[in-house]
């Protein structure tokens, strides 16, 4: 018989797990011997994925939802229950990317983003806390972003919801403190992953401007994730790009606002010069 692996018997739902990091999330957990409930809106690659899992002779469960609609965060955790008993880990990867300058923002993707990136954790997350407390352990990872910690131009909405992410995480984990429940942010930089590929950013104007630094593999972040895991690490940063923009934004926050501008600013520039120029031909038009 082989070692026992660290996660052997333990239940892991992982959102947005059809692609990118939680793909790989779910598969390096499989292979530390968890058993998988995934979760996203694609049911026939979430069935791929459990086809993979159960190779490496583990169990998933394969639940569909649009995590973009106010409250299916929580009926994801109930029917999870239902089926499994418990949650041992759960990891809150679901998000999307949304790449405008603040004039040309539009409300209406901006809330259903926020639904996925904020909303479902902080509703999966009230669901299943009465559970692990019960118990007295369990482990919440929310994929987060060092976008949530040193805010870049052209993406203000997705900055916010990953800053809101980043306060509710922390005020979570106080609560937390004597709990046995370990909770973890992962904060990521760009990744290479259909991110890049959703309509609110392929479809910008400004997409360009969003992929401005190297891209790391979602397999390197599932990588530090799994150690996070491991070791109940309270925050990960990944680049030391990353790990010294958080260190320097309070204390040199106008060196980062000129290393921001020059990262995005020409071509916000340019569209700010537009919206100036609309407004003058409108204001003349009216005249």
């Amino acid at each position: 018989m082989g070692a026992a692996k660290l996660f052997e018997g333990k239940f892991v739902l992982v959102t947005g797990a059809s692609t990118g990091i939680g793909r790989c999330v779910a598969l390096d957990y499989a292979r530390e011997g968890a058993e998988l409930i995934l979760a996203a809106r694609s049911e026939d690659k979430l069935n791929r994925l459990k086809e993979e899992i159960e190779a490496l002779g583990r169990r998933a469960v394969v639940l569909p939802v649009d995590l973009s609609r106010p409250g299916e965060a929580a009926k994801l955790m109930d029917r999870a229950l239902e089926g499994c008993r418990r949650i041992d880990i759960l990891v809150n990867n679901a998000g999307v990317g949304y790449v405008e300058v603040v004039p040309d923002v539009d409300f209406e993707k901006a809330r259903r983003m926020f639904e996925i990136n904020f909303w479902s954790a902080v509703e999966a997350t009230q669901r299943i806390l009465p559970h692990m407390l019960k118990r007295g352990s369990g482990q919440i990872i929310n994929v987060s972003s060092i976008a949530g910690k040193r805010a870049l131009p052209a993406s203000s909405m997705y900055n916010a919801s990953k800053f809101a992410l980043e306060g509710f995480t922390e005020a979570l984990r106080v609560e937390l403190y004597r709990s046995g429940i370990q909770v973890i942010s992962i904060c990521p930089s760009v990744t290479e992953t259909p991110f890049f590929e959703h309509p609110y950013v392929k479809d910008s104007p400004l997409r360009e401007q969003s992929h401005s630094l190297p891209a790391m593999s979602p397999e390197s972040v599932s990588r530090g994730l799994l150690r996070a895991s491991k070791k109940g690490k309270r925050d990960v940063h990944f680049t030391w790009l990353g790990w010294l923009a958080v260190r320097l934004n309070p204390l040199m926050p106008r060196l980062l606002d000129w290393i921001a501008f020059r990262m995005r600013g020409e071509k916000v520039a340019k569209r700010y010069a537009e919206i100036i120029e609309r407004s003058r031909l409108d204001s003349g038009m009216g005249s």
